[in-house]
């Protein structure tokens, strides 16, 4: 299976499976990243590519709220949960991403919060993949 490289989820990691439909492309993202372009999963299962979406769920637009918190901080405003978070968090209610997967005619497995279920669960999705299937898991990941 192709590994992607790091980038954005969506369009071009479809584009990216068309060239390598008999290996198979995995493809790392974030939440936020899959918000903007979710239905690149029913492209890629429309067209029968085989891909593994792994993504990470980190529950908000991270790279946003980093910026937010270094802004309060350079300009000394307190850089507080209640100050930063609003509008950068992906969560009240979180997104279950394997459902939404599913609900696309994917693979789909999660959200995993626990360690151990990962491998398992990557197995899981491999073993799919190989067969021409997409799949996606929805990894839960801690903050930065």
């Amino acid at each position: 299976m192709r590994k992607s490289k790091k980038g954005s989820f969506g369009r071009p990691w479809v584009s990216e499976g068309c060239r390598c439909r008999r290996s198979g492309v995995r493809c790392r993202t974030n939440d936020g990243d899959m918000m903007y372009t979710p239905g690149a999963l029913w492209t890629a299962t429309h067209h029968r590519i085989p891909m593994l979406f792994v993504m990470r769920n980190n529950r908000a637009y991270h790279q946003e709220l980093m910026h937010l918190q270094r802004m309060a901080n350079r300009y000394q405003r307190g850089a507080t949960y209640e100050k930063t978070h609003t509008g950068t968090g992906i969560e009240d209610p979180n997104i279950d991403f394997a459902m939404l997967a599913r609900s696309m005619g994917l693979y789909g497995e999660g959200p995993i919060s626990d360690p151990k279920d990962l491998g398992p669960a990557l197995r899981r999705a491999v073993e799919r993949v190989e067969r021409g299937e997409v799949a996606l898991l929805d990894v839960v990941t801690q903050p930065r």
